[in-house]
Parts: C-alpha cells; structure tokens; sequence
C-alpha cells in the first residue's frame, strides 16, 4: 500500500474518532513512536517518540463523546507529500458543549502503513 492509500486510511479512521468516539482503528495505526504537534490549550505543544504516541491517544480519547465531536467533515483540499498527506477540512459540531464550526489542516506522515508523524492546525471558519 502506497503511503498515500495507507494516510487516506488513517485520516478516514481519524475521522471516525472525532464523530462516533471509536478511536480502535486510528489508534492501531500509530507506530511505537509518534512526532506530535498537538494544537488544542492546554495540552498544546509538540511531542516525540514513545510520549508522542502516548500524547495522541490521550488527547484523541478525549475527543468524539458526547458535548465534544465533530458531526460534519469535510474535505477541502488533500496534498501529498514525500511521506506525508495533508488533508483540509471544514468541520462542525460540539465542543465544550458549545457549536463549533472550524477549518483544520491535518498532516500524517506514514512509514509502513503506520502513522509516524501527526502535526494540526486550527482555526475558526470563516
């Protein structure tokens, strides 16, 4: 599988995470060790290796449950890189119990079908 079918997969399982809160398929992607750039206060910062990893299923397990999921994605522009795929997205729904309406900038950077980089960028719609 090429790096591009196989972030494609992963964007899709992340995806599933943010709207339904069922992480298994994204979080069996991620390889042993993970490069991080996390964006949401007050977890934001950037992480590596095994604490990489470890940051991203933390924060993501939070993520997708009631008063905090994304009900609508969508897809706005894809890019691909040497290793990694950049995915833009318009996406709505509930956070912190309040309406959210936000554009994201997702890059996954894939080694042998595995997530091996995780880098995002917010910011609010229009």
């Amino acid at each position: 599988m090429t790096h591009e079918a196989s972030a494609e997969r992963a964007y899709e399982y992340f995806c599933e995470g943010l709207t339904s809160g069922r992480w298994g398929s994204f979080f069996d992607l991620l390889a042993a060790e993970v490069d991080l750039l996390w964006p949401y206060p007050p977890n934001a910062g950037e992480y590596t290796g095994a604490d990489g990893r470890d940051k991203l299923i933390e924060f993501c397990g939070q993520l997708g449950g009631e008063g905090n999921r994304l009900t609508d994605i969508d897809v706005i522009c894809r890019t691909v890189g040497d290793e990694s795929v950049v995915f833009e997205d318009h996406s709505q729904g509930v956070f912190g119990g309040q309406p959210y309406d936000g554009r994201h900038c997702v890059i996954l950077t894939m080694r042998d079908e595995q997530v091996i980089g995780f880098r995002e960028y917010t910011a609010p719609a229009g």
